[in-house]
């Protein structure tokens, strides 16, 4: 037995008991607690990629001349990426309706034409974005439009002139003829020409018996002269009779296509394939779903290719120099 000494006095305890008592006194040792264990960071989950959809794109071609399929097939190559398809309207309005109703079936995001046929048959699907392209006269026919614009059909007239005062430095007076409606082609021609010190003299006819006219007119007061693809006042009997007089009188004539140099023109400058379906591909990646009112009316082409007749070079006295021919095709 022990005893537990008290302030009343000695009282007997068990060990036991006094074991409990002692324990009870015994200050209790601070619990020491460890900081929770942060809970694990769940990321949120990684959101799927926002795809496009496959934009549809239908190429539609006036005819299937070199002019209109090289283009055509050049946009497409570009296009490798989309979806895209060639129709074609075989040169007749006729066709039309029908091929129309095809390129609904294929129910394009977006139209591309080429040739004027085409542009013409294309507006009438007025709500497809269309951007157009080998087309000289669009203003007659209202191609311009909140969901249509177009790439110019020539190149431009300062990169013309460019070649053409290389190998004609004395240059000093051009005429140019077009139809109707052509007030900002001439400003434009004007301001490239201004560039180079030369005078622009333009007439403005209806029909090609005008174009012939005042042709003969401007001759004196001339040393060169622009044909423009105006097809409502050139006709083959015009333009071969138009530059026989010119070659009589030692004009230097630029024409739009190579296949008029052998009826007496100097140069032919023509648009580059590859440059025209450039243009028309960045119109559409530029907004490929929307409408094209926040695009440029015309687009300019970049580039351009030369063809020059050096029988009739040699005959108006003009000499080729290095300068001149790197405006000539490498081949």
């Amino acid at each position: 037995m022990v005893e537990l000494k008290t302030a009343r006095g000695l009282w007997p305890l068990s060990v036991l008991a006094f074991c409990q008592v002692l324990a009870a006194c015994v200050s209790t040792p601070p619990v020491i607690v460890s900081d929770p264990v942060p809970a694990p960071i769940v990321s949120a989950p990684t959101p799927e990629p926002v795809v496009a959809p496959p934009v549809r794109t239908a190429i539609l071609i006036s005819n299937d001349t070199p002019g209109y399929q090289v283009v055509a097939n050049k946009i497409a190559q570009r296009l490798s990426e989309d979806e895209h398809r060639i129709f074609n309207l075989d040169g007749n309005p006729a066709n039309g309706s029908r091929v129309l109703k095809k390129l609904a079936e294929f129910a394009p995001d977006q139209l591309i034409a080429v040739g004027l046929l085409a542009a013409t048959t294309g507006r009438q699907m007025p709500e497809l974005p269309m951007i157009f392209c080998r087309v000289f006269n669009y203003q007659d026919h209202d191609l311009i439009s909140p969901t249509s614009a177009g790439v110019k059909l020539l190149p431009p007239f300062a990169l013309q002139l460019q070649a053409w005062t290389t190998l004609a430095p004395d240059l000093q007076t051009i005429g140019i003829i077009t139809g109707p409606g052509q007030d900002d082609l001439i400003t434009e021609i004007t301001a490239a020409a201004r560039q180079f010190d030369i005078e622009i003299l333009s007439r403005s006819v209806r029909t090609d018996k005008g174009t012939l006219f005042e042709f003969k007119r401007l001759v004196p007061l001339i040393q060169g002269f622009w044909i423009l693809p105006d097809n409502r006042i050139l006709s083959v009997p015009v333009l071969k009779e138009l530059m026989a007089y010119g070659i009589k009188h030692d004009k230097q004539i630029v024409v739009f296509n190579e296949k008029l140099l052998k009826f007496g023109a100097l140069l032919s400058v023509t648009s580059n394939d590859a440059d025209v379906a450039d243009q028309v591909v960045n119109l559409l990646r530029e907004n490929p779903f929307g409408g094209t009112a926040a695009r440029p009316r015309m687009t300019p082409l970049t580039d351009m290719r030369i063809e020059l007749n050096t029988q009739v070079a040699q005959e108006l006295g003009l000499i080729t120099t290095p300068q001149f021919n790197r405006f000539l095709p490498a081949n």
